[in-house]
């Protein structure tokens, strides 16, 4: 499992382009919601969430995204997180918040104040039927 420690930072870290999407397993850990943020800045998401991982999203507020904050197909945790501020203005416009596809708990976390065009503003889920593995 990657790790990706952010608890020492504080502040806000503005992206500049959307940030690579994470396949493997991964831990993304920041030092609290209320310390440190991670701004879109208008690029599309903050984190896509991909098959076939395990991944932890914790003490980070999200925001600033157009196609949502988190795109999720993996199996992923969010805990201690606010995703706030995300106004999807893609074409599909689907959710500003989080869109998940995949399995998904959330613990402890805010997820309001997002924007979509067509759906659900702040959380959408599509289960899709998943091939079975041999």
């Amino acid at each position: 499992m990657d790790t990706i420690d952010l608890s020492s930072l504080s502040g806000t870290i503005t992206l500049t382009s959307d940030l690579p999407a994470i396949t493997g397993d991964a831990m993304i850990s920041g030092p609290g919601p209320s310390a440190l943020t991670i701004n879109a800045n208008g690029n599309l998401h903050v984190f896509q969430l991909l098959l076939p991982n395990q991944v932890t999203v914790a003490g980070l507020t999200l925001t600033g995204a157009t196609a949502g904050a988190i795109h999720n197909t993996a199996i992923t945790t969010l805990s201690d997180d606010n995703i706030i501020g995300n106004n999807n203005t893609s074409s599909r416009g689907r959710v500003g918040g989080v869109f998940t596809a995949g399995t998904m708990t959330i613990q402890n976390s805010a997820v309001n104040d997002n924007a979509g065009i067509e759906t659900a503003s702040s959380i959408s889920s599509n289960w899709p039927q998943l091939p079975s593995r041999a």
